[in-house]
């Protein structure tokens, strides 16, 4: 969790890439995860700056995150769901 507040937190990239390289307490998943979702601000803001923030690009960018969230929340569960099964069958 401090790891993803350190990359939505507006410190440069480069502080947090390297002080999480070099620490052994953050684990590879838990730092691509957090830079997948600590850079969407970012990527956002630049995407909505390079098309004019128009609303039909508004109404695309939206209804694009909710299906990206929608296909995340439905791969969380089946994981959660797999991992269960695997707890039950030992």
């Amino acid at each position: 969790m401090g790891l993803l507040l350190a990359r939505i937190i507006p410190l440069p990239f480069i502080v947090v890439n390297y002080t999480a390289g070099v620490s052994r307490s953050v684990k590879p998943w838990n730092y691509i995860w957090t830079s997948a979702v600590g850079g969407i601000p970012h990527y956002v803001a630049a995407a909505l700056l390079f098309v004019g923030a128009s609303r039909k690009y508004l109404i695309l960018l939206v209804s694009g995150g909710i299906v990206l969230l929608v296909v995340w929340t439905l791969g969380y569960l089946f994981n959660s769901h797999v991992q269960r099964l695997k707890r039950w069958a030992h």
